[in-house]
């Protein structure tokens, strides 16, 4: 081919191209993905080892007598990216995905319709419209007339004339069935012109009539990004729904939008399948999109359009923007309004409770009038629609209007109170069959019960309660409420007795039938219904809650007890022995306790889980859980059943409900301490309260307590604790008596002392201090080795005298000065101080507290002294005068 026919071949081709749009994203990208292939050698399977080579094909020595062909026929070769390329391709290793990532296509094509504004944006002025024309164009103007300046060169897509001739002759052998040959040529056309359509197509033809389906449609793709046409994305599409790839197809109805957006009918093909795919956002997407290219003829696509939006929407509960596109859809075109819109315009509008909106629509497109006496229409058209209703006396309805459409009309009616002029359409309804048109009974009778006029809905519910179809426990239900609302109680039990029959496990009408059981009192009746089986059935949290409530009302103090065990096993754990009980209170961190738990019960070889029962139904709200549990507690008391309160109080130790509460969880932790002391496990109590002395110090209450729990422990443990605690807390009084009582109980009478006089130097005023000083000297006088008894003795006179001033003449301090003679066996004394104490007055004691009377223990100490003594008359008559059983 001499210089001249190459210019030739050139005027041809770029003449066309001068006139083609860009395509600068998809060429580029597959020009990158798809280099220059040379075949160095060629095997009997029409495919070899492929890598660079001189070439000497005509294109080849076409390409060298022109600088511009050379630059618009070569591209930049890659060998690597060549050979991956092409072994993929014949061997079945490259998937859809991966070759439209390498040619760099998204394969959503919403990813450029994401500012695609909603239907109103369509709407502007004519004016506006013509301005962004005119500016739009200038601008496209200006930028093609840059481009030429610039001199930009742009790839050739037609095949070269050597090239056409080849890839003719391939077609020829493709026709007569000379497969292998063809692919040889195509892959020669390929590897010197890679961005040409042509032997792509006839290569994907090649491997259709091989059967080989995967390898034909990927190069049939690389066919349609070379030449993005839609016709050939449609089949592309069409072929691979037939090998059910829906993904594929929707990626191939997306390129097909891009190349013919004005076909409709391509997204509806992608949006549907991506309803299929559960893709609810894109498809949504994708009918957005769509309203673009709507025109103002196309109605019925429009109404549509709107209603595939709305049921997204309203799937998707955002029914307000449902409610929308049915808005703008009814005005935009309203002649072509159907019946089945109007239907899901009404269910939306239901929806939101817009009753009058509803009735608007069905007179804009229903034919329903509104009519009136004593009014001209003028009159009555000023009126809004809630007081045209408020004076309107009939209600005018089609026959040919659908049943649906006219009983929505009447549920709106009802809602909106206009019972009379509703009252003709629910007589209409019922003339149908109950077995035919039951559910739009219950709409009417749903909506009569929601306007507090339940007569007007038993009539409607009596037929369905009788019929086959609807002799359910939801209709049953429904009637049981309107008959209680109307206080017909014995009707109503009937009603809801039949409920619980038809659904054992409906707990709602359980407890309704329980309190209507407990209105006409019959509370036997109404604890039956309440009782479940926990072997048998999941427990429901109400039905217990509301039988302990029964319960406790009737005084089964033990039934109460055990059903409300029942109901605090839900969130409680179950605590099986003393090691689990030490563990929950040694572990303060709600996650560790269930952690040392399962550790505890694994190391034993129990069973991890409890047997406790199912639950089902909603919880008892927290507040009255909590009361019963409070409830619960006092009556273990009351009914001095510590153990149980002991293990219910460690129980709930493990709530994951009440130990969230950070006051709830300090309630139980003193709750179980009482438990503790109560049931004398003075272990358990000393650890919580060795916690809650070191938390609050300077609470005398707290050491009381602490004192309390000591005096019944049957270990040390307290001697080093309070020591330890002694060098943080050196002043404080309480702590110092504590340290002195720990000496005095050991026999350490001197640091007992020690004690006590630095408690006396901080706290001189108190008088249980100068009163446990006289006691140590007491003691110290006592001992059979101790020298200097005399000074012994009369220190502890000196301090018991300090006692008896600071707390005064009463019994207690008489009988204490009593005690402390009869100790030192100065009986003369002793007999002085104890009959002081009888003479005085007995001291009031609460009625919740300890005994403070001390005149028996007096009386008893006094006739010991008279029978030591040999007066057993004295000693016999102190007896019978103050001790009495």
């Amino acid at each position: 081919m001499d210089h001249v026919e190459v210019e030739m071949i050139e005027a041809d081709t770029v003449d066309e191209y001068e006139d083609e749009e860009d395509q600068p994203n998809e060429y580029t990208a597959l020009e990158a993905a798809i280099p220059t292939i040379e075949a160095e050698e060629v095997g009997e399977d029409g495919f070899g080892a492929f890598g660079v080579n001189e070439g000497t094909s005509a294109a080849a020595a076409t390409a060298e007598e022109t600088e511009d062909d050379e630059d618009s026929l070569t591209e930049p070769v890659n060998t690597k990216n060549q050979e991956e390329l092409i072994n993929k391709l014949m061997t079945d290793g490259m998937s859809f995905s991966e070759v439209a990532a390498m040619l760099g296509e998204d394969a959503d094509v919403d990813s450029d319709v994401d500012d695609t504004l909603a239907m109103q944006e369509s709407e502007r002025g004519e004016e506006d419209h013509a301005a962004e024309f005119e500016k739009e164009l200038s601008e496209q103007q200006r930028y093609q007339l840059k481009r030429k300046g610039s001199g930009e060169k742009r790839r050739r897509r037609r095949l070269p004339a050597a090239l056409q001739g080849l890839m003719g002759e391939a077609n020829l052998r493709y026709a007569r069935c000379q497969y292998d040959e063809a692919i040889k040529m195509c892959m020669e056309v390929i590897r010197q012109f890679s961005h040409s359509p042509e032997p792509y197509q006839t290569l994907g033809m090649i491997f259709e009539e091989k059967k080989m389906v995967n390898k034909s449609l990927q190069f049939l793709l690389i066919a349609a990004f070379l030449s993005p046409n839609a016709e050939e994305w449609e089949k592309l599409a069409d072929l691979s729904l037939h090998q059910g790839d829906v993904e594929q197809a929707v990626f191939c109805w997306g390129r097909a939008i891009k190349a013919n957006p004005q076909n409709l009918d391509y997204h509806w093909a992608r949006c549907n399948l991506l309803e299929q795919l559960g893709e609810k956002v894109k498809a949504l997407k994708g009918y957005t999109h769509m309203l673009k290219y709507l025109r103002t003829d196309q109605g019925k696509d429009g109404l549509k359009l709107a209603k595939e939006i709305a049921k997204i929407h309203y799937e998707n509960k955002d029914i307000h923007l449902a409610r929308d596109a049915m808005e703008t859809a009814f005005k935009k075109y309203p002649s072509y309004v159907t019946p089945e819109d109007v239907n899901l315009m009404l269910e939306v509008l239901m929806h939101q409770q817009e009753y009058l909106r509803c009735i608007e629509i069905l007179i804009a497109h229903g034919d329903v009038r509104l009519l009136y006496k004593d009014l001209t229409e003028e009159q009555f058209q000023e009126y809004k629609l809630e007081d045209q209703l408020s004076v309107a006396t009939e209600c005018f309805v089609p026959l040919d209007l659908l049943i649906d459409l006219r009983t929505k009309l009447t549920v709106a009616l009802i809602h909106v109170k206009a019972f009379e002029i509703s009252a003709p359409l629910v007589e209409l309804l019922m003339n149908e069959s109950e077995e035919e048109f039951g559910d739009l009974y219950l709409d009417i009778a749903e909506a009569y019960m929601s306007a507090d006029y339940h007569e007007a809905a038993l009539p409607l519910l009596r037929p369905l309660i009788t019929s086959k179809q609807y002799n359910v426990a939801a209709v049953w239900l429904q009637y049981g409420e309107c008959l209680a609302a109307i206080d017909q109680m014995e009707e109503a039990a009937e009603a809801y007795s039949q409920v619980v029959q038809l659904a054992p496990q409906h707990a709602e009408a359980r407890l309704t039938l329980s309190s209507i059981q407990q209105s006409l009192g019959k509370l036997d009746e109404a604890l039956l219904i309440l009782n479940q089986e926990s072997d048998k059935e999941p427990l429901d949290s109400q039905l217990l809650y509301q039988r302990c409530k029964i319960l406790l009302d009737q005084d089964l103090i033990d039934d109460f007890i055990n059903a409300a065990k029942l109901l605090f096993r839900r969130h409680f754990i179950h605590i099986r022995d003393r090691d689990e009980a030490e563990a929950m209170l040694s572990n303060k961190k709600l996650s560790n306790k269930y952690e040392a738990i399962r550790d505890l019960r694994k190391s034993k070889g129990e069973n991890l889980e409890d047997n406790s029962p199912a639950y089902t139904g909603p919880d008892v709200p927290l507040e009255e859980q909590w009361d019963l549990f409070v409830t619960m507690c006092n009556i273990l008391h009351e009914k001095g059943r510590f153990e149980e309160l002991e293990r219910m109080t460690f129980s709930a130790l493990g709530s994951k409900e009440f130990m969230k509460d950070k006051e709830r969880a300090r309630e139980i932790d003193f709750m179980c301490l009482l438990a503790c002391i109560y049931n004398d496990s003075s272990y358990f109590a000393y650890n919580i309260m060795r916690e809650l002395v070191t938390k609050n110090p300077e609470n005398e209450r707290c050491w009381n307590l602490l004192n309390l729990i000591i005096s019944k422990a049957d270990d040390f443990r307290h001697n080093r604790f309070l020591l330890r605690l002694t060098h943080k807390h050196p002043d404080l009084v309480a702590l110092g008596l504590l340290n002195g009582h720990n000496c005095l109980v050991a026999g350490t009478y001197k640091y007992s002392l020690a004690e006590y006089m630095q408690a006396f130097k901080q706290d001189p005023s108190n008088p249980l201090i100068p009163l446990m000083l006289g006691l140590t000297f007491t003691h110290m006088a006592c001992q059979k080795f101790s020298g200097k008894k005399h000074s012994l003795v009369a220190q502890a006179c000196a301090f018991l005298n300090t006692y008896v001033e600071m707390r005064g003449e009463c019994q207690e301090s008489m009988y204490n000065m009593g005690r402390a003679f009869h100790q030192l066996n100065l009986l003369p004394q002793a007999i002085y101080y104890y009959k002081k104490a009888l003479a005085c007055l007995v001291p009031q004691s609460l009625p919740e507290g300890p005994m403070l009377d001390l005149t028996r223990e007096t009386a008893f100490n006094l006739s010991l002294i008279y029978q030591n003594s040999g007066s057993t008359n004295l000693a016999r008559m102190y007896m019978y005068k103050y001790i009495q059983v």
